[in-house]
């Protein structure tokens, strides 16, 4: 098995993000609470919605209230334009 990866520097991160290959229009990240920090000084933006995803273990559905870290990354649209609302992950997290 071959895997690609993409080691990206999270100051380029937004212009990576908007790129022909990629083609995302945000940044979306879920992380412990004691990297955020980090990753708000690197242009990510917390955010607070519930979260639907699906078990890693045994593709259960898990529903996560709003409180753990939930960050967004401008690309193509800007942070602020990011909709109120659940988060629905249509899968297991990554």
């Amino acid at each position: 098995m071959t895997l690609h990866v993409e080691v990206v520097d999270h100051a380029e991160l937004g212009p990576w993000l908007a790129s022909e290959r990629t083609r995302a229009d945000i940044g979306y990240l879920g992380c412990r609470e004691e990297v955020v920090d980090f990753y708000v000084a690197c242009g990510w933006h917390r955010i607070s919605a519930r979260e639907r995803s699906l078990s890693i273990a045994d593709g259960s559905p898990i529903v996560q209230d709003p409180g753990p870290p939930i960050l967004i990354r401008s690309a193509l649209i800007d942070a602020g334009d990011w909709p109120d609302g659940e988060i629905d992950l249509l899968g297991r997290p990554w």
